[in-house]
């Protein structure tokens, strides 16, 4: 074979190798962008490191990224790719020396978009102990540049022998650099999307907090509106009530002094012995009723307050329990007192007599003439706890609102079951006296009224 020929055969080799190395280059390039492309919520370094690598002929790969500090320059090894695990890995110790001897003089040529391409022959002598430290013989770095902004670089180093990369080598290196740039900005975008998404969810909920707040307390607001305008009405009722109580009492009263003197002067005249004398000593005890009732009435809502002090509660219970049961027609009332003798309280007496009179009162009523009242009272925390319970029917849920209002009854205890004041006046007295009253309905029947009021009270200015 003549040189010539020699020559043209050598010329084939060498064209079919390059042929070769540039399908495997093409080939690497694609499986590297089908990784970047396929990576979604977070990019995949280390495979697309190894679809490079073996492409590249280069024995080790770093990806250096840089890390975002105000005073100074860090960089990362976010990813790294050996041909053999006996290469040593870039250290703490020489990434410090390489940012502060070799990055100054890399970065302005990075900055502007072009590779670095180093051999063993072209090393600055004094980096060269930091080269052979790590076993580099040649290596080439690739900008990763996103908008203007070099944020790292991709270094693939030879470490067996010294190499020239090649124009071809390093053209597809630089578009596998690009790619990554591409993925990594794409990430980015991702990444300031998903965090505009939470920051406006999380305006969303606090505004929608806000509103929420806001439209509570507009809804109390007008809830506290409306109390007060309820309040308002029942307070003008019950003056409309005291009113009308006092002008009934005033009008019944004129004649009742009438009647009651003249039946003194019809007794004077009668004599004693006369079969209808007894009569008249009815008459008399009726009319002594009447006038009862008419000083009560006109009494309804100026209650005879005597000065605070201190008493037994359950000498008190006692005395209305006793006044309630004494008629005949109440013999068969069952009223259970459960109560410490020993529970002092610093109020109006009379007024809380009228409260527990009302209320065991209403509890009679509501369970007929074989009723069954249990009263608990207790002392707790500075006030007194009072219920009074009975097995009536119990007060239906139409009417659970209405139960405090003047006039108001339910008309259960029947001719007996009188104005509708009673619940009203007691409310009205337990208020003054800075308690509360309530009510529940109790199963399979009955209801009990629950009474909570300071055990030292001031007096109630009239």
């Amino acid at each position: 074979m003549d040189a010539k020929n020699s020559q043209a055969l050598t010329r084939e080799i060498v064209n079919k190798d390059e042929l070769l190395k540039h399908k495997s280059y093409l080939e690497a390039l694609d499986e590297a962008a089908s990784i970047l492309l396929y990576s979604i919520s977070e990019i995949k370094y280390k495979d697309y490191l190894c679809a490079l690598g073996p492409a590249s002929g280069a024995d080790r790969i770093y990806i250096f990224l840089k890390r975002n500090c105000p005073d100074s320059i860090e960089f990362d090894i976010e990813a790294q790719w050996n041909s053999d695990a006996k290469y040593d890995i870039l250290d703490r110790g020489g990434r410090d020396y390489f940012v502060k001897n070799i990055w100054p003089k890399w970065e302005p040529l990075l900055e502007s978009g072009k590779s670095i391409s180093l051999a063993l022959s072209s090393f600055h002598p004094q980096d060269i102990n930091f080269w052979n430290q790590y076993g580099i013989k040649a290596l080439l770095a690739l900008p990763i540049i996103i908008d203007d902004d070099l944020r790292g670089f991709v270094s693939f180093d030879n470490c067996i022998e010294e190499r020239q990369w090649t124009k071809s080598e390093t053209e597809f290196l630089h578009t596998a650099a690009n790619n990554l740039a591409v993925a990594i900005k794409r990430l980015d975008i991702k990444n300031e999307l998903k965090r505009a998404h939470f920051e406006l969810e999380q305006r969303v909920e606090q505004r929608t907090a806000a509103l929420q707040e806001a439209n509570t307390a507009l809804l109390k607001t007008i809830e506290e509106r409306d109390r007060i305008q309820n309040i308002l009405r029942e307070t003008e009722k019950l003056a409309a009530a005291g009113k009308l109580a006092a002008q009934i009492a005033h009008e019944i009263n004129n004649p009742l002094a009438g009647i009651k003197n003249s039946l003194l002067l019809i007794k004077e005249a009668v004599d004693k012995n006369h079969k209808y004398f007894e009569y008249v000593e009815r008459v008399q005890k009726e009319i002594d009723r009447v006038s009862n009732i008419v000083r009560k009435m006109f009494d309804l809502y100026r209650p005879n307050v005597a000065a605070v002090k201190q008493f037994r509660l359950y000498n008190t219970i006692k005395d209305v329990t006793e006044l309630l049961t004494a008629g005949e027609n109440q013999k068969n009332i069952n009223i259970e007192i459960n109560c410490d003798s020993n529970i002092r309280i610093t109020v109006s007496e009379d007024l809380l007599r009228q409260i527990i009179y009302n209320l065991i009162n209403n509890a009679i009523q509501a369970d007929g003439q074989n009723a069954k009242v249990n009263i608990t009272a207790i002392s707790e925390n500075g006030f007194l706890e009072m219920s009074i319970s009975d097995e009536g029917p119990g007060i239906d849920d139409t009417i659970k609102d209405k139960i405090f209002e003047p006039f108001f009854t339910t008309g259960i205890g029947g001719p007996q079951s009188g104005l509708g004041l009673g619940l009203a006046i007691t409310k009205d007295i337990v208020t003054a006296m800075r308690g509360k009253i309530s009510f529940e309905n109790l199963k399979p029947k009955g209801t009990r009224f629950l009474l909570s009021i300071p055990l030292n009270n001031e007096p109630i200015q009239q």
